[in-house]
């Protein structure tokens, strides 16, 4: 076959310049604002928002929970009745956004907090945006101010470092001797001030619950991140590694990845360090199957940059299909999508790159394009017949299709051809994904056949019926309290002591936010659910 030459010009993504400190624009994935109406918080009682608030788990990595549970958090709605208990929303607001990532959001909430109503921890979470956005400036301007309050030692630390900027190095060596001797414990930040004070150079290997103070520390002392410093960092962490010039890139490469993935970062950013790699790197060869295992953020960046620089259509998808099928297997196929997609469009879906179609299918639905990966999915179908390739690959993403275009029609064929797929490729959660895959249609309202169900040994979604957390749930929707819906939605993904079935979770979560009045978001959220599950 000839090969298919793509356009002269190859397009890529705007990826403005970013690092600590950026005063530019805000580079948190999607600007966010409340605006989700003044009745937002009607019903509920305040000590139980302010609770739900506290147990948001770190990350919430479906984008459209995500995006949703920020926008409660900064809502301007009238504030649920009840009595204030401390600390009260607005503090734990503004910490559970820092937390989430969204710096800047976080900073626009703690500004609006009158000056009565700041407290010590409200102060101290200032200082840690401050550090993290690399601003030692303020966070030192808000620890001097802190610290003729309040003898925590916290600040103790934090003004000991500052002065070291401030070469004040007597008092500052004075002041961590006594904190010593008072048997503070925190080894990282004395090895850390002995570097700073010119004394032993500290060797810190790990450390895997790394402060913001920390994380401003070794930058001053220019020293090496921990490698499980950025694996086990929570988002608003990842995105600060992400956006430090001074870091190994390979570790930037890591932390972005997971902060786009947590949705604390730009695509963009991401897109940007992809192309900084230079040409050191080359994918490594997958032993025992086809294509390269690119299981390192360098490696998926060697093979962008090889989709990116492809002049012809074959090449370019077949590098795109690798690269999507080792962001896949290593959670981050959204990221790595989003980046990828100005490169997706020139391809043109045809017969002849049917061999690509499952990949484009899935990375389109994981960047919200649905109108791009159903002209994939029609090239599938086409070419299923007599191409048993393409006949596996419809029905490997026939179920995505189902969830993220709801024209798309209920086959008997397709649902057994990829449930018997699921059997082969991954025995132990092929029944977990296939109830999730049919419990998320109902919550949906898609009619599901009644055979479909019968071929599954796992129970239906009314497992869950009797669950605290999703009666909860279930309670808060229909009686229309729609930002604590929100709130336990998402708690309801971070805890499972019940053991309850992913298909029960899935289905009250789903048919709660449709309940509350959250319609189009709830079946963006199926998409989401199903994407992480590996449906």
């Amino acid at each position: 076959m000839r090969a298919e030459p793509l356009p002269a010009f190859v397009p890529t993504p705007v990826l403005p310049s970013a690092g600590p400190g950026d005063s530019g624009p805000d580079l948190t994935v999607h600007e966010v604002s409340g605006n989700l109406g003044a009745d937002l918080w009607v019903g509920s009682g305040r000590a139980d928002i302010a609770r739900l608030i506290a147990d948001l788990p770190p990350r919430i990595d479906t984008p459209t929970l995500n995006m949703l549970v920020r926008r409660a958090l900064l809502t301007e709605a009238v504030p649920p009745r009840g009595p204030a208990p401390t600390p009260d929303i607005p503090v734990l607001s503004v910490a559970a956004l820092a937390t989430l990532g969204d710096l800047d959001g976080a900073s626009v909430r703690a500004a609006a907090i009158p000056a009565k109503e700041r407290t010590e921890d409200l102060s101290r979470l200032s200082a840690d945006l401050d550090l993290l956005r690399g601003d030692l400036d303020s966070a030192c301007a808000t620890g001097a101010e802190a610290i003729a309050k309040s003898t925590d030692a916290y600040w103790q630390k934090l003004v000991s470092f500052c002065q070291v900027r401030e070469d004040r190095r007597d008092q500052a060596a004075l002041a961590t001797d006594l904190l010593r001797d008072l048997g503070h414990r925190d080894p990282a930040y004395f090895a850390l001030m002995d570097t700073l004070l010119g004394f032993d150079k500290a060797k810190i290997s790990t450390l895997p619950s790394i402060t913001p103070l920390q994380f401003a520390m070794l930058r001053a002392a220019n020293l090496p991140l921990p490698p499980d410093a950025a694996e086990s960092a929570k988002p608003a962490l990842l995105r600060a590694v992400a956006q430090s010039e001074g870091i190994d890139l390979a570790v930037r490469l890591t932390a972005a990845e997971q902060a786009v993935a947590a949705n604390a970062l730009d695509p963009a950013i991401l897109g940007k360090l992809y192309l900084q790699g230079g040409t050191s790197w080359t994918p490594a060869a997958r032993p025992g199957a086809e294509g390269v295992s690119a299981e390192t953020a360098a490696e998926r960046a060697a093979l962008f940059r090889s989709a990116r620089t492809a002049t012809e259509r074959v090449p370019r998808a077949a590098a795109l299909k690798q690269l999507f099928d080792a962001a896949a297997r290593n959670g981050v196929l959204r990221p790595v999508a989003e980046i990828s997609m100005p490169l997706m469009r020139d391809l043109r879906p045809a017969a002849h790159l049917s061999f690509f179609a499952p990949q484009a299918v899935r990375a389109a639905v994981s960047a919200d394009e649905p109108a791009v990966a159903a002209e994939w999915f029609q090239v599938a179908l086409r070419e299923a017949p007599g191409n048993p390739l393409a006949a596996k690959g419809a029905a490997e993403v026939w179920p995505l299709m189902m969830l993220a275009a709801p024209d798309t029609a209920w086959s008997d064929q397709l649902f057994r051809s990829w449930w018997e797929q699921q059997l082969a490729t991954d025995t132990a959660r092929a029944a977990e994904r296939a109830a999730a895959f049919l419990a998320l249609l109902e919550a949906l309202d898609t009619r599901v056949p009644a055979q479909a169900w019968s071929l599954l040994p796992a129970a239906t979604p009314q497992r869950g019926q009797a669950v605290p957390a999703l009666r909860d749930l279930r309670a808060a929707a229909e009686k229309r309290r729609r930002g604590e819906t929100l709130l336990r939605a998402a708690v309801v993904t971070k805890t499972n002591p019940e053991r309850t079935p992913e298909s029960a979770r899935l289905h009250a979560i789903v048919s709660a936010l449709r309940a509350a009045g959250f319609g189009d978001q709830a079946r963006s959220f199926a998409v989401d659910a199903a994407l992480g599950l590996g449906i």
